[in-house]
């Protein structure tokens, strides 16, 4: 097994693109409908058609984080803009303490 010593840069370009793409879907009107409405009915159809009893949890599990992520992404489509990932330029900018 060869190893990377990428420090995250890829994990970094991959958080930036899914947050690109999501400004991009969450700007048109029809998609801020489709998509949490798709991603809430999937999961409940999953508790109803999942037929042993693991799978029903594991369906319930995801209808949970989906209701949670539903909630932060409802809030943030309130507020009438999508927030963006973005990084201070300088090192002592995000310390708190």
């Amino acid at each position: 097994m060869e190893v990377f010593f990428d420090f995250g840069l890829f994990e970094i370009m991959a958080a930036l693109g899914i947050s690109l793409v999501a400004r991009t879907v969450y700007s048109r009107r029809l998609a801020r409908v489709l998509f949490p409405v798709v991603s809430v009915a999937l999961p409940c159809l999953l508790v109803f058609l999942a037929d042993t009893e693991p799978l029903r949890w594991l369906a319930a599990a995801c209808l949970v984080t989906v209701l949670i992520n539903l909630s932060v992404v409802l809030g943030a489509l309130q507020q009438g803009r999508v927030p963006t990932l973005s990084f201070s330029r300088s090192a002592n900018d995000g310390d708190r303490g």
